[in-house]
């Protein structure tokens, strides 16, 4: 009889999948229950090979423990909550980014004498807003423990600090601590075609980032849930939603 230990059985096993690719096998291995399958044959076959019972029964409580905690990963409760508040809060964040990138936010009118103006109230608040909602998703994915969190939440800063110096030439200032701020006198005086230029150009450039933030966290707070009784994973599940297209 061949034996199922190839690559891509062990790699599902053993978590080396990465990437997307990496995502599919263990949604797939995890729904059709063939994850929880391969741990029993694995630690069985090398159960044919103990010597003693007691080996034996360790093993097998081995593959239950694994089972467990793929069906509930161990999580604090304040990574928990970080995770639930970056969901929130990256939500947020999308939504301000849009604002800030959209023609309809730079209208102008056009007065009787022929000149334009810009509605400079409406273009900080929306700037302000974003600022807000900014800061809030810096602060709650720094408690994330969540790989996909933290390595957008990385790029994320990283493009605002490279983004300092056109940022600051409209009065939005990045701290040592990686948030904004703004100077409402310098924002108002500002060319609003330059503030639309800089803004736009920003927000175009962190917006998949924020987007991945809002997935990642919501994966995260939503993992417990995932898996049926059984360890196959669930059909109302986030990921399984992803591939049904709901998402």
């Amino acid at each position: 009889m061949s034996s199922i230990w190839d690559s891509n059985s062990i790699g599902i096993l053993m978590g080396t999948n990465n990437g997307l690719a990496g995502m599919v096998g263990d949604y797939n291995a995890i729904k059709s229950g063939s994850y929880g399958k391969l741990l029993k044959a694995y630690y069985s076959q090398n159960d044919s090979d103990s010597k003693t019972q007691s080996t034996a029964s360790s093993r097998s409580n081995s593959v239950e423990n694994i089972i467990a905690e793929r069906k509930n990963p161990t999580k604090s409760k304040e990574t928990k909550a970080a995770d639930t508040a970056t969901t929130s809060s990256s939500g947020d964040l999308k939504g301000s980014i849009d604002a800030i990138i959209s023609d309809d936010t730079y209208a102008t009118t056009t007065s009787s004498d022929g000149s334009t103006s810009y509605n400079v109230d409406g273009i900080r608040s929306a700037a302000e807003d974003f600022i807000k909602n900014y800061n809030s998703t810096i602060s709650a994915a720094k408690g994330s423990s969540i790989s996909g969190v933290t390595s957008n939440l990385s790029a994320l800063m990283t493009k605002t600090a490279n983004n300092s110096g056109s940022l600051s030439s409209i009065g939005i200032t990045v701290g040592s601590d990686g948030k904004l701020s703004m100077d409402k006198t310098a924002f108002n005086s500002s060319d609003m075609s330059r503030v639309q230029d800089v803004l736009t150009k920003y927000g175009s450039s962190i917006s998949q980032n924020a987007s991945l933030l809002n997935f990642y966290s919501a994966s995260g707070s939503t993992a417990t849930s995932s898996y049926s009784a059984t360890g196959a994973y669930s059909s109302s599940s986030l990921i399984s939603n992803m591939f049904s297209g709901s998402i």
